[in-house]
């Protein structure tokens, strides 16, 4: 069930070190989100960084979520997360962000979030 309340979420420009040492730049940006009055269940399933096609995977029930990145030797920028709409509301999305903030924390990269979805994650989570 999903609440008939949507509220705007202003994204500033984050710069500068968070708590566990990674680095964050993220852009201004407004998102509509709705916000679920309960949150269902977790589905289960791992997140696979799939580097020649530039995406982290996770796979469902032979449905696939992913998020699309760009990685350079310095930076790890999440351009787009995609979750089909079967498997939506399961936190595959937060998954897909979690696995990479731990690949960049783990690589030493500086993160840019362009994906909407991406910078509502961090600006939720900011120790993670």
């Amino acid at each position: 069930m999903v609440n008939s309340m949507a509220s705007d979420i202003l994204i500033p420009v984050l710069l500068g070190s968070r708590t566990d040492g990674l680095w964050i730049d993220i852009e201004w940006g407004t998102k509509v989100i709705d916000m679920p009055d309960e949150s269902p269940p977790p589905v289960g399933g791992s997140v696979t960084d799939d580097q020649p096609s530039h995406r982290f995977k996770l796979s469902v029930n032979g449905e696939t979520a992913f998020l699309v990145y760009d990685r350079t030797a310095n930076t790890l920028t999440l351009i787009h997360t995609e979750v089909p709409a079967a498997l939506r509301g399961h936190h595959l999305g937060d998954a897909l962000v979690e696995a990479a903030l731990q690949s960049a924390r783990s690589a030493g990269l500086r993160v840019v979030a362009i994906c909407p979805f991406a910078k509502a994650y961090i600006r939720r989570h900011p120790a993670t």
